[in-house]
């Protein structure tokens, strides 16, 4: 077709949109400032499993790579209710058992998506690839490797700038996008609003227990929420 994208972000959006698009038989550059999560390199941090719905499965399927998902999947059915007084209450999200919401991993979730992405010749992913400007006329993205970057002396970083020329940019590159940050540099009047919850999280692991009913096997358990759940 001769349209080429650059795509700042490789996150779930990222990867699910350079498929979509390496299907049509567009051109496709995808850069991520992380180092590819096959290779070990994960970076840290507390982040809950996404629960995975028809929606999202409808999108995958298009792609053809649902039931490969899906066998990384947890079918949550319901939630287990604590009360104040210990009692637990079962509350199933459906009448019919069959349908549920699936529990599954971030990082096994985007692997695939990526991986379903690299299918297509005509899509490349780069890896350690910072975004740090976008000129939005000539749709130019201005990244550095971020592999090295912490090693580049303030006069040597401008010959280490790298220049992701295409039809057009689209920021995919979640809450702090350096592509968002490029157009409210640059267009006049341009807003957006952020705001950030007044609670934080906190991750506990469980030992695995197995009851006489076998209610603990595949549900997920939600205590009382306060400032911290």
């Amino acid at each position: 077709m001769g349209t080429k994208f650059t795509l700042i972000g490789s996150g779930l959006a990222g990867g699910l949109l350079a498929a979509y698009l390496g299907r049509r038989g567009y051109d496709v550059d995808l850069y991520e400032r992380r180092a590819d999560p096959r290779e070990g390199n994960i970076v840290g941090g507390r982040s809950i499993n996404l629960a995975l719905s028809t929606r999202g499965i409808h999108a995958l399927e298009q792609l053809g790579i649902a039931d490969e998902v899906l066998r990384h999947a947890i079918p949550m059915r319901g939630r287990m209710i604590h009360d104040k007084s210990g009692n637990l209450h079962f509350a199933p999200y459906d009448v019919d058992p069959n349908k549920h919401i699936n529990s599954i991993g971030r990082a096994a979730l985007n692997t695939t998506v990526i991986e379903a992405a690299q299918r297509y010749p005509n899509v490349r992913v780069y890896f350690n690839h910072r975004c740090t400007d976008v000129d939005l006329d000539s749709a130019t993205a201005k990244l550095v490797d971020s592999s090295v970057e912490a090693g580049v002396s303030p006069a040597d970083a401008g010959n280490r700038t790298i220049e992701a020329h295409a039809d057009a940019v689209i920021g995919v590159d979640g809450a702090f996008s350096a592509v968002r940050q490029s157009m409210e540099r640059r267009i006049e009047r341009f807003e957006y609003d952020e705001s950030y919850l007044a609670h934080g999280s906190k991750s506990s692991p469980f030992r695995r227990r197995r009851m006489a009913h076998g209610a603990w096997k595949r549900r997920c358990s939600i205590s009382g929420r306060a400032k911290v759940l």
